[in-house]
């Protein structure tokens, strides 16, 4: 996040309601811009087909396939986007910024490995058309990428590249699909998949070429961008929180999904459109906060923390650590109220039209009566995921991955429990779940600031201690004496 924070602490020092908008607007690209890209493909390509006639079966086909892309997508590269997070941010801080293109196409072609395997095995009894199959894994494949992308672009300073980006793969999509469906006549079906597929892969060799533009790109080595898999061992937990975030955050849809509730679409896909419909809508309250949470992160409590370190560091004695300690914190404890603060706003204004709205666009019955206790939910999960945010900028990695792994394991068995109930009681599973680990991250916090001096200090380890591991050993005695070899040769 280092690109993003210097530009919005830029824009908020001028003060002025214009370059006010413009910092969020930016911090909204960055954040949340992949995400609510997808969100307004899949209602915009919704609306287009039936607008044009395509049956209610067939749109519903369409979106099921973007949404499995999506949340596979999410849960597939959520451990990656943390590890290689840490990894760029390590060679911003080591000046070894010529490793970072390297490792984006590493962690690529390790993400597009495993997409490919899982995606052939979820259709190796799928009797559904092979060019759904196709374009399906190709969409995944990209949205994969847009997601691995996400993290690099977030310390790119150019926003006007990143929204242009956006836009040209948005415009690409829309085109392809009305020149497709409108005057070719192609099915408006294949043309709605086509055309997402399209523009998705234009987004992508845009972002690339930015990317390379801005930390440059030496003579390709194929053992340079393996590197990347030796942060596997140097830092396991931070990919298992990742892994473990996502799959909590999607594991309830998985509950409803196979059970009674829910159904089978082309004999492949298994959904449940009530909860499915309602939790989309009720995720949308997330944005917001996020925004907030990076822009107040970067500009107001980063700095604290950067000073303390500094003091406690390099040069200061025990008043000066002390004074940038209580600093740091109250900064810290002030900015987290004013995000649950301003969270439980928004989702007030969620619950309360929703109510209204959702009937109006069809959503009645069943999805509407669950739609405030998933709001209710997301509001604690938020805030968990920006706890779990600030416990890994204090590197408390443990932390951060048992509140991931009680958070899953709540939500499965509390979300199983719920089927046997009555229907009312659906989405209290993810509600309880969200809110005990909302309620297990805040005290697992004020425990790590009480204790931050020991763990700035006597917490670390006297000597480097050498990393070792599986993906050390695959690096060195294979990657490593391969290109040797084929040196020799």
């Amino acid at each position: 996040m280092a690109g993003i924070g210097f530009e919005l602490k830029r824009l908020f020092k001028e003060r002025s309601l214009f370059y006010d908008i413009r910092a969020y607007f930016i911090s909204s690209l960055v954040s949340v811009g992949p995400t609510f890209l997808c969100i307004l493909l899949i209602t915009t390509m919704q609306h287009f087909m039936k607008v044009m006639g395509e049956s209610y079966k067939s749109v519903e086909y369409f979106v099921t396939i973007i949404v499995y892309c999506f949340s596979f997508s999410l849960i597939i590269t959520g451990g990656f986007s943390l590890l290689i997070s840490r990894y760029v941010s390590d060679c911003i801080y080591e000046g070894n910024k010529e490793k970072i293109v390297p490792s984006l196409y590493g962690i690529l072609s390790i993400v597009l490995c495993i997409d490919f395997i899982i995606s052939n095995l979820f259709y190796i009894n799928s009797n559904i058309s092979s060019y759904v199959k196709i374009f399906s894994i190709i969409l995944l494949g990209e949205l994969s990428m847009v997601w691995i992308q996400a993290v690099y672009i977030s310390a790119l300073k150019d926003y006007m590249a990143i929204l242009k980006s956006f836009l040209i793969g948005i415009g690409n999509i829309i085109i392809s699909y009305f020149v497709l469906s409108y005057f070719i006549k192609f099915s408006i079906f294949y043309s709605a998949l086509f055309s997402i597929t399209f523009g998705f892969f234009i987004m992508i060799i845009l972002f690339i070429k930015k990317i390379i533009e801005e930390y440059g790109q030496s003579a390709f080595n194929y053992k340079e961008c393996f590197e990347v898999i030796t942060s596997f061992n140097k830092y396991p937990y931070i990919f298992i929180t990742g892994f473990l975030y996502y799959i909590g955050m999607y594991v309830h849809n998985f509950v409803f999904w196979f059970s009674s509730k829910g159904i089978t679409i082309e004999n492949t896909f298994r959904v449940a459109p009530f909860y499915d419909i309602a939790l989309f809508y009720a995720f949308l309250s997330l944005m917001p906060i996020i925004v907030l949470f990076q822009v107040r992160t970067e500009t107001t409590f980063y700095p604290k923390y950067k000073k303390y370190y500094v003091v406690s560091q390099e040069k200061g004695n025990i008043e000066d650590i002390n004074l940038a300690r209580s600093e740091m914190i109250s900064t810290l404890y002030s900015e987290l109220n004013y995000l649950i603060e301003m969270q439980f706003i928004v989702g007030l204004v969620f619950m309360v039209f929703g109510k209204k709205f959702l009937p109006e666009i069809g959503l009645a019955g069943l999805p509407t009566d669950i739609f405030s206790i998933l709001v209710l939910g997301s509001m604690s999960f938020s805030i968990m995921y920006i706890i779990v945010v600030i416990l890994l900028y204090f590197d408390g990695v443990m932390n951060a991955m048992k509140i991931s792994i009680i958070f899953f394991v709540l939500n499965f068995l509390l979300t199983l429990i719920t089927l046997f109930l009555n229907e009312c009681f659906y989405g209290f599973g993810f509600f309880i779940a969200a809110l005990s680990s909302l309620i297990y991250s805040y005290r697992k916090l004020n425990l790590f600031l009480k204790e931050i001096d020991y763990y700035t200090f006597a917490s670390q380890p006297m000597f480097i201690k050498k990393v070792d591991g599986f993906f050390v050993r695959l690096y060195h005695d294979k990657i490593m004496k391969g290109d040797k070899l084929s040196e020799k040769n």
